[in-house]
């Protein structure tokens, strides 16, 4: 164990740890989706196979989970570099390489200028072949740098496209909505007219109908006085 890093074997640990709620069934199934869950070298990109792919293909993984297994796989591939690396500069003290690092540690990106650089101090006089490492290893951590800036203004892209969407989506709910209560609005307008229609033409009929039975009775009234 190192403060300078994270092992791989804390890395897999905690990895490990990820999504368990203590119900065997349940960590079973985290367990075999955890799995599932491989980078792929070539495309820089995390695979899915078995119940890691068809459990999002149907809705069943939480994905926040997932993101963590990622990140915790990640950092599992980070340490087993790190190690590696150092693996090749023998006899390295942790002071060394805290001194070299200018006090951050290491991660996967410097380790290597880290470790030829703690090498050379050690050496006083460096190797061609460690300049290169050291040269080699500063580049590699500027791209590095590069790539997560890169990757987080995508994010921040990406963030603020699904928030206009979520916007816009909620604008159109309700205008919907709106549309939905001016539609049942004017149905009931036009059933009010009807019923108003309706009683009008009933009331005429009622007043038609009595003044014909005031004809009637007048009319047999005069009829009683001729006779």
């Amino acid at each position: 164990m190192s403060d300078l890093y994270t092992s791989s074997t804390e890395a897999r640990r905690d990895t490990a740890g990820i999504g368990k709620t203590g119900n065997f069934w349940q960590d079973w199934y985290t367990d075999r989706v955890r799995g599932g869950i491989q980078f792929n070298d070539e495309t820089g990109e995390y695979d899915k196979t078995g119940l890691a792919f068809y459990g999002d293909f149907f809705g069943l993984n939480n994905q926040d989970a997932i993101t963590q297994i990622e990140e915790g796989k990640s950092k599992v591939r980070d340490s087993r570099k790190i190690e590696s690396t150092l693996d090749q500069f023998p006899g390295l003290t942790d002071e060394q390489l805290l001194k070299a690092s200018g006090g951050k540690g290491l991660t996967a990106g410097n380790v290597k200028g880290v470790a030829a650089e703690a090498a050379r101090t050690r050496r006083d006089k460096p190797t061609p072949m460690q300049e290169e490492q050291i040269a080699s290893g500063r580049r590699a951590e500027t791209r590095q740098i590069a790539a997560q800036t890169e990757t987080t203004e995508a994010r921040k892209d990406t963030n603020a496209l699904l928030v206009a969407q979520m916007a816009q989506s909620d604008k159109n709910r309700l205008a919907d909505r709106a549309d939905a209560r001016e539609a049942r609005a004017d149905d009931r307008m036009m059933q009010l007219e009807m019923y108003e229609r309706a009683d009008r033409k009933e009331e005429k009929n009622r007043r038609r109908e009595s003044i014909q039975s005031l004809v009637a009775g007048l009319s047999s009234l005069g009829a009683a006085f001729a006779v």
